[in-house]
């Protein structure tokens, strides 16, 4: 971690005095102090004024240490690269937003202030637009005296605003769309310019070690510069206490604000507890859930001013998917071996099915006409969206919650018809996720829609809730539906138009896994499009999909041309890592990603036609390759000097990974090449036309680049697993070898030929999964 920290040594936006990379010391640093009057007596210029400048295209990290007495109802700035204090006390109740706070805060750039309440603020304005956070005193106090860790990292790739106090996530807010942030002020720490700093009466205190980086930190990155400060701190993962897990799906109605602000909210929160709700899908959240996250103590997510999720565990990575209004979810992580991704949804209200299912002629092709004119149509995008998540549900198993706004097709029946007009209604909405294996929890516990089954607080027969719109649907082989019921009361008072939906979903707990992915991406995604291939920017997109919907540990990749450390640690947060090593600059580039940090152990040129990077991450000695294309020769001298550093490795008892793209053909395959005379003329062709390509040895197919690897003791594990010959026509030159311990815990593994990947690189992705003891 110091070696992180001093890579952004000289990219500090904020200077500051007495920050060191070693532990900071437990007094007050010498940086900015109010001094017994409340006065700040020093701010602290920007030490670079271009890095000040906050634009849409540069991801950013800032985090500041407070320590502070006292309190001020002026939202006085911490820090801030905009006109911030001095801006008027504003109530921003509306209709999609809620809180006290400074006027100012729509103003380009950002701020971190101190609530009157005794917490902290942080702010984002787009010079018309605004985001607030503004969480509770009695969960995140920064006035008590003590030491606090504040910071804010600005994602641009994954369009994210992560927050922290005290080394932790605590929300995250989506911010697509939100434009240019760029501000012509300088940064300051302790207000937001030197000649604009009033006095405040009765605040006391200090702000100390303030770094600005020029990227986007992870988690582990912000909690390692809390445990500088506190070294016994800990961040583990908390552990799922059963398999079972209880979600709520619930439309809160304009924030639950209609019995008057304080009363609606807490009344929400109440019935939360009640139900003892692990994570939550929102929706009309309406500025009320941070506040209802915060009095919860629960990870947050914030969409869009309609959606959220909230959940009592941390939230590895969010996505963004199709309309911010309309959708967006959240990769959870319960366990060190269990993540699930959950989604949260609401479709448009129109067309009225009430009025129109209600009135004289009305016929069920009608009403479905209807639907697809929306939310049929909507749902039909969301699900095209959806659909990698959807694919590997029973890996990571997948949840939808929300206001659908449509009935049910497994409600309006024959034996209901009846309660609707004596009209049976094959709902759009439902029938797209019935049709693509979603389950909808409440009727596979509820199976007859005639029978008001026991519902411990649900007002309402069997007639009303063949009427319900809000669902959580299950799509995956890992969870089960155990009970559900619909709830619209909790101690006589409910402050939504909504019913909530509950459902306690049982686990299949995985053991824990370890996925590793080895994955040539053609030249760094700098292609223009062509006949095969799209746009670099959709086949990147791709990539980086199917890449969420897998949730590896390890990624080695090939041709991340273009790309830098930085980068490449960037994007992968994407996928759950925000760990990255590449083995140079320029050219033809292999590098790593992991859920750990990375230890790179050597970077090898010297006689390497790419380039090997060694490095070290969740306990095993990784090797990416990629060997020369043109020459068997030169690719048996990479072999040897892969296969020496490798076999030292394991000699040493370190378990080895070699990945990469070797160019090479493997003799667990010559099934597939040794009577395949297209493919021998194609090479002879090959070598006989280019003067600096000789692939063959002696007019035939090479194995003994491969064959060093297997006679070192390496295991090819898709050789290992698969239970048939390689398809005949495909040569398999991508491949994730192992040393024997982890072969031996081999779970699965693929080399992915579908069609599907054909146009998201010329190389086929190799996959593996290993159990973890």
């Amino acid at each position: 971690m110091r070696t992180i920290l001093t890579r952004f040594w000289t990219l500090f936006l904020l200077q500051f005095f007495g920050l060191h990379h070693t532990a900071l010391p437990a007094a007050e640093g010498d940086g900015v102090v109010w001094d017994d009057r409340g006065r700040q007596s020093q701010a602290l210029a920007t030490h670079d004024q271009a890095a000040a400048r906050l634009d849409a295209k540069r991801s950013c990290t800032v985090s500041l240490w407070v320590k502070l007495a006292g309190e001020a109802d002026s939202f006085p700035a911490l820090a801030a690269n905009k006109s911030w204090n001095g801006g008027e006390v504003v109530d921003l109740i509306s209709t999609s937003n809620m809180g006290i706070t400074l006027s100012t805060g729509a103003g380009r750039g950002w701020a971190l202030a101190l609530q009157p309440n005794g917490s902290w603020h942080w702010n984002l304005g787009n010079g018309e637009h605004r985001l607030d956070y503004l969480p509770t005193a009695k969960r995140q106090r920064i006035n008590d005296g003590e030491w606090h860790l504040l910071a804010f990292a600005i994602d641009r790739n994954s369009n994210t605003a992560r927050l922290y106090y005290d080394g932790k996530n605590v929300a995250i807010y989506a911010i697509n769309g939100f434009g240019d942030l760029g501000t012509m002020q300088d940064a300051f720490v302790g207000g937001d310019r030197a000649e604009a700093n009033p006095a405040i009466e009765g605040l006391a205190g200090s702000i100390d070690g303030a770094q600005y980086h020029t990227t986007a930190l992870s988690d582990d990155q912000i909690f390692a510069i809390y445990q500088e400060r506190f070294p016994d701190a800990t961040n583990d993962l908390p552990e799922i206490q059963s398999d079972e897990l209880k979600v709520l799906a619930w439309n809160i109605w304009h924030g639950a604000r209609h019995p008057g602000i304080e009363k609606g909210v807490q009344q929400a929160v109440d019935f939360i507890k009640h139900t003892q709700a692990d994570v939550i899908t929102m929706q009309e959240t309406y500025g009320s859930g941070p506040i209802i996250a915060d009095r919860l103590g629960y990870y947050f997510y914030l969409r869009s001013s309609n959606l959220s999720v909230m959940s009592r565990y941390p939230i590895e990575t969010t996505h963004d998917l199709y309309e911010p209004f309309r959708f967006g979810g959240v990769t959870l992580r319960l366990s060190e071996e269990q993540q699930i991704n959950v989604f949260s949804l609401w479709i448009h209200y129109l067309p009225a099915w009430r009025r129109d299912s209600r009135a004289e002629g009305a016929t069920a092709e009608a009403l479905i006409e209807g639907e697809w004119k929306t939310r049929a149509s909507e749902l039909r995008d969301i699900l095209k969206q959806l659909k990698p998540f959807v694919e590997t549900s029973d890996e990571v198993p997948l949840i939808v919650g929300g206001d659908f706004n449509s009935p049910s097709t497994l409600d309006w029946t024959e034996a209901t018809a009846d309660w609707h007009n004596d009209l049976v209604v094959d709902w759009p909405v439902s029938r797209q996720m019935l049709d693509l294996g979603f389950t909808d929890t409440y009727r596979a516990i509820h199976l007859d829609p005639t029978k008001q089954k026991v519902h411990d607080l649900f007002e309402g027969d069997a007639r009303r809730i063949t009427y319900r719109i809000d669902y959580i649907y299950t799509h995956g082989q890992g969870i089960t539906p155990t009970a559900s019921q619909m709830m619209n009361t909790h101690n006589g008072t409910w402050p939504s138009d909504h019913p909530a939906v509950l459902s306690t979903l049982k686990l299949k707990l995985q053991r824990k896994q370890l996925g590793i992915i080895s994955y040539n991406i053609l030249e760094g995604f700098n292609n223009g499009p062509s006949e095969r291939f799209p746009d670099g920017a959709e086949r990147r997109k791709a990539v980086s999909d199917w890449l969420m919907g897998q949730t590896p540990a390890i990624v080695g990749f090939q041709e991340l041309n273009g790309y830098t450390q930085d980068r490449l640690a960037e994007e992968s947060r994407a996928w759950g890592h925000g760990h990255a090593a590449t083995v140079k600059e320029g050219g033809y580039i292999v590098g790593l990603t992991s859920r750990e940090p990375i230890e790179v152990v050597e970077r090898h040129l010297e006689g390497m036609h790419h380039g090997l990077l060694h490095a070290r991450t969740m306990g095993i000695d990784c090797f990416v390759v990629h060997l020369s294309p043109f020459k068997a020769k030169h690719r048996q001298r990479e072999a040897e000097m892969i296969v020496k550093r490798a076999t030292a490795a394991i000699d040493a008892g370190e378990p080895v990974i070699v990945m990469g793209d070797f160019n090479a053909l493997s003799p667990a395959d010559r099934a597939a090449y040794d009577d395949n005379t297209a493919l021998l003329e194609r090479m002879r062709r090959s070598d006989a036309r280019h003067g600096h390509v000789e692939n063959l040895i002696d007019g035939n197919i090479d194995y003994s680049v491969m064959q060093a690897f297997l006679d070192a003791g390496l295991v090819d594990l898709f050789a290992q697993h698969r239970d048939e010959a390689p398809p005949a026509g495909k040569r398999r030159i991508d491949f994730i070898l192992a040393s024997p311990d982890l072969a031996a815990r081999l779970v699965d593994a693929a080399w992915h030929t579908e069609p599907k990947f054909n146009a998201m690189s010329d190389h086929p992705p190799t996959t593996a999964t290993l159990t973890v003891p």
